[in-house]
């Protein structure tokens, strides 16, 4: 999923009309259709889900439908590496995190890095 970087606030179903560089990367690179789902990141770095309602080639624009924000769940780490997840969510824009705790997972599925 495309991400592009935006320079307004938006809201959930909220009809947002993209031009520029976002528009035509979107038209022309990623030859994009209605509904193609982007993320949409607003200056205050939060992350939405979009989806493409309409496209216009010879005006060079884009309407996307903000559908949700983006939500995160993570396992919950050791204490060393919330901060350093807490700093990589901030970086991803994401907008909300769930931590939670697995009993014996690794046993369950080895874990690959």
């Amino acid at each position: 999923m495309q991400r592009y970087f935006i320079d307004e606030a938006i809201q959930v179903e909220q009809q947002v009309t993209l031009t520029g560089e976002t528009a035509h990367h979107m038209l022309k690179v990623m030859r994009m259709q209605p509904g193609h789902r982007v993320e949409l990141v607003t200056p205050d770095e939060q992350a939405f889900i979009s989806e493409l309602t309409e496209l216009d080639a010879t005006d060079k624009t884009v309407t996307v439908t903000v559908q949700s924000p983006i939500t995160k769940s993570v396992e919950l780490p050791r204490r060393e590496k919330v901060k350093k997840r807490r700093s990589r969510s901030s970086a991803l824009a994401i907008y909300s995190a769930f931590l939670f705790s697995l009993a014996r997972i690794s046993s369950i599925m080895p874990v690959m890095y």
